[in-house]
């Protein structure tokens, strides 16, 4: 029998603990019911801070005062709304109410395989990171019509509105900031104003349509 060096064995352990850091495992939580977020029957497993959350499957979920979320930086590990099978579960459009507490994503995505809906009513959404498409490539809404949206990217992809058609849509008591040097407003982006606040700065807008009536 051929022996192997300790040399060999370490090369071997390295290249495979690599492979695994690579290859991110997508979806630890994701939406098997409507429900409250706090309510474990809602998930296949309960959501952790730092590991990926999805609402899919043609699932409502809700957000509310009690509830607590932080995601990771990096997409993966972080929140997705509107997710294909890929992502775990059974894929298809996710729904998200928030309407009390503080939900961080780190990054996140929406509207992949499925729309992505986000309704903002109250507490606070702070999007954040390196990593958001927002309208990955279906058709996506995020509507903000109380509490405040906090968006914040600062790094290597951070887009609302991808190929998949974006609206934000800011209403009564909704307060959006929109302040990261690295968010890019694709042409497919729609942001509609009509009695919240909006604050825009810093941020790149590539076509996008911005209306405040």
């Amino acid at each position: 029998m051929k022996k192997h060096s300790p040399q060999f064995a370490v090369v071997v352990c390295s290249t495979l603990l690599c492979l695994l850091l690579a290859s991110p495992a997508f979806a630890q939580s994701y939406s098997t019911n409507s429900g409250a977020w706090s309510n474990a029957s809602t998930w296949n497993t309960p959501p952790v801070n730092g590991l990926s959350a999805v609402v899919t499957g043609g699932n409502t979920v809700t957000f509310g005062s009690g509830d607590s979320y932080t995601g990771s930086d990096a997409w993966w590990s972080g929140l997705g709304v509107g997710g294909d099978a890929s992502y775990g579960g059974p894929g298809g459009a996710g729904t998200l109410n928030i309407t009390g507490g503080t939900l961080t994503s780190g990054g996140m995505w929406a509207g992949h395989g499925g729309t992505g809906t986000i309704n903002l009513s109250g507490g606070t959404l702070n999007i954040g990171g390196q990593h958001m498409l927002y309208g990955w490539n279906y058709s996506s809404s995020l509507n903000v019509s109380g509490g405040t949206l906090n968006m914040t990217g600062s790094g290597n992809i951070f887009r609302f509105g991808n190929s998949g058609q974006s609206f934000m849509n800011i209403t009564s008591n909704g307060v959006a900031n929109l302040t990261g040097s690295g968010i890019d407003l694709m042409a497919s982006s729609q942001i509609n104003v009509n009695g919240g606040t909006l604050n825009l700065t810093n941020t790149t807008e590539a076509n996008s349509i911005v209306n405040v009536t």
